[in-house]
């Protein structure tokens, strides 16, 4: 049996300090400062739901983190949306999925780090397996 999802944020209180804490139904996000340094920043760690209904809800909820804190923030989700079509290795996919995680990038005014080590993220493990790039950092601008 396989599982997934699920959600982990982890830090050494000895370099970050916890400042504030957002959870919600997909999300959680922690605004945190770095011990001995004036500086602040929001973490989240997101899991997107696959069913269509819960899908609008996660990406509300996202929405909502920035209007939450307009500290630099970095978003780090399995978002079970492909951006490009280049980030599968066979046709197909959600196109209203897609078009959701480039408006959310868009509004948030994030950036989307480029992926290191391999092309994609995900795989359904078959013989002839479709491979796809579900997982990524965003940041917000304010990181430049």
């Amino acid at each position: 049996m396989r599982r997934s999802g699920g959600i982990i944020l982890i830090w050494d209180d000895s370099v970050m300090k916890k400042e504030r804490v957002l959870i919600g139904d997909h999300s959680f996000s922690v605004e945190i400062s770095i011990v001995g340094e004036d500086f602040k920043w929001v973490m989240s760690s997101a899991y997107a739901p696959n069913s269509a209904e819960d899908k609008l809800n996660f990406w509300e909820e996202q929405e909502h983190i920035r209007s939450w804190s307009q500290l630099p923030w970095c978003l780090a989700a399995d978002f079970n949306a492909t951006r490009f079509d280049s980030e599968r290795n066979k046709p197909g996919g959600c196109k209203r999925n897609r078009r959701a995680l480039n408006n959310l990038i868009s509004k948030c005014n994030l950036i989307d780090l480029p992926l290191a080590g391999g092309r994609f993220t995900w795989t359904d493990i078959k013989e002839r397996p479709l491979m796809c790039c579900l997982d990524r950092f965003l940041i917000s601008h304010k990181w430049e």
